[in-house]
């Protein structure tokens, strides 16, 4: 399955995404701020990363710049319970939107459809 790099300032969401990703066989890093993301990326590049925009130290537009210089084809998800601004949307340009309140279903699914293609046995 995928490492899946889970980026949300809020440790109780961190813990409920870690908590249904693993359950489906996912590696999960958590990061609660962009800085962190970033040195995560740099030790062990994620296959995935899901990302809220409202950071504490970084605007989105900043974090996937530097996501897309480590990994140009690495898929985004972004996912936030608030209006995202249009031109920070575009910047990230993310494979995904999941707006939350989601259930774990919308987000295995979400997860499924644009992580890593598994090997073929």
């Amino acid at each position: 399955m995928a490492q899946v790099l889970v980026v949300d300032r809020t440790p109780s969401v961190q813990d409920a995404l870690a908590f249904v990703l693993e359950l489906d066989g996912h590696n999960v890093v958590l990061a609660g701020d962009g800085r962190q993301a970033l040195e995560h990326v740099a030790d062990c590049p994620p296959d995935l990363v899901l990302v809220d925009p409202h950071l504490p130290d970084m605007r989105l537009p900043v974090l996937c710049n530097e996501l897309r210089r480590a990994d140009p084809a690495l898929p985004v998800i972004v996912m936030s319970m608030h209006a995202v601004d249009r031109s920070a949307t575009e910047t990230c340009r993310p494979v995904a939107f999941l707006p939350k309140p989601f259930s774990a279903c919308d987000l295995l699914a979400t997860v499924a459809a644009h992580g890593p293609t598994p090997p073929v046995p």
